[in-house]
């Protein structure tokens, strides 16, 4: 998954990064369910 620097949230981030950051994240979590699922 992804490791964040400094851990916890990123406050620096800027807004493009976050969304950046959320769209590799929400597809981290759909490769885990597709994993378990198996859809």
């Amino acid at each position: 998954i992804v490791d964040i620097p400094g851990g916890g949230t990123p406050k620096w981030y800027g807004y493009g990064d976050l969304v950046g950051y959320v769209s590799i994240l929400a597809k981290e979590v759909q490769n885990l369910e597709d994993l378990q699922g198996g859809n």
